[in-house]
């Protein structure tokens, strides 16, 4: 790989990890402040209703005395004063940036887990078009990440094959490389299901945990089990993808060398058989040919 294609490489890398980054904390802080503006107008109108709440119940306590109600009015009170505890203890939380970072995060991956979608009208509208330009800056985010993964294990292989095997011929590189990242992603996907089985505060089983990070990183995300290391999610994907892209790469060329060879064959009007055939029988004649000569030349000295 030469010097000019890796700073290309690192290039895009840099460029689409800057604009991710911009991107997620931008998106945080502005769902963070339209969600936050709507809690804290839900908080002037509940604390009005807290007060009218109080205000009817000292009311309906001093308009009847407390032993002479009837039973009507004794469930009616019940209830009400069921209905304003209950008012008094729903408070709603303001959202904090972790939140909305891992709003944007959900989004651009396309998990979706749900733990914390916006509840307003301007932010479910504002989440809508967020996804449509998050997901493709992921998306290249993403193919950035594979092909600095895919620099760097080509590079490893060759090094192992030179300096390891003694071979200097570069032969199935690519099928080397794609076996590569399958050990990579097993060996990732395994440390992450020790690490979050092992995690007492969930409280997972192996099998827990072995359908909590698949779910995760095939980006299905029902969201009833969740991973909270966003890092451990990208590199899951990144590999994900990476051994997906290798597959279908991999596939392609096998298909098309197969074509190739077909075409080669068919130019001739010969199948591969009969290639083979023709070249046994080309051989055999050049044999025949010189042992001819042989007889030619001792018959000439004897002459």
């Amino acid at each position: 790989m030469s010097c000019q294609n890796l700073n290309v490489v690192t290039k895009n890398f840099l460029i689409r990890l800057a604009i991710y980054i911009l991107y997620s904390i931008l998106g945080a802080l502005v769902f963070m402040s339209i969600e936050n503006n709507a809690i804290e107008e839900e908080l002037k109108n509940l604390e009005k209703t807290r007060i009218q709440a109080r205000n009817s119940l000292a009311e309906m306590q001093n308009s009847t005395h407390f032993f002479n109600m009837t039973v009507d009015q004794m469930v009616a009170f019940a209830r009400r004063v069921v209905q304003v505890e209950n008012e008094l203890s729903a408070t709603p939380t303001k959202w904090t940036y972790d939140q909305g970072y891992r709003l944007t995060f959900e989004i651009m991956t396309t998990i979706g887990y749900g733990s914390t979608p916006p509840k307003t009208q301007t932010g479910r509208l504002l989440c809508v078009f967020y996804t449509l330009v998050g997901i493709p800056i992921f998306l290249y985010f993403m193919k950035s990440i594979g092909e600095v993964l895919n620099r760097g294990m080509t590079s490893l292989v060759r090094h192992l094959e030179k300096k390891v095997l003694k071979r200097n011929e570069d032969k199935n590189v690519e099928l080397k490389v794609l076996i590569g990242f399958i050990i990579a992603l097993i060996l990732d996907v395994s440390l992450e299901i020790i690490v979050v089985a092992q995690d007492k505060k969930r409280d997972f089983t192996v099998i827990d945990a072995f359908y909590c990070v698949i779910i995760t990183a095939t980006t299905v995300g029902f969201g009833d089990l969740t991973l909270e290391n966003e890092l451990t999610m990208i590199i899951s994907l990144s590999l994900l993808s990476t051994v997906l892209d290798g597959v279908l790469c991999y596939m392609e060329k096998t298909i098309e060398e197969q074509i190739n060879e077909t075409k080669g064959c068919q130019c001739f009007g010969l199948n591969k058989n009969e290639n083979r055939n023709t070249t046994e029988d080309a051989e055999a004649y050049g044999a025949d040919n010189k042992a001819v000569t042989v007889e030619d030349l001792s018959r000439d000295e004897k002459m």
